[in-house]
């Protein structure tokens, strides 16, 4: 992006450490409800 002659640049830095490790989270949750019901099924 130019402003005035210039070139200006914007950088969004974000931290997705967090958010990946509760999806793995979320993930193992699912398996093993999905294992519980397949047991509860039988």
């Amino acid at each position: 992006m130019e402003i005035s002659g210039e070139k200006k640049y914007c950088v969004v830095i974000k931290d997705v450490t967090k958010l990946k490790h509760a999806g793995k989270e979320l993930k193992k949750h699912r398996e093993h409800l999905e294992e519980l019901v397949k047991e509860r099924t039988k």
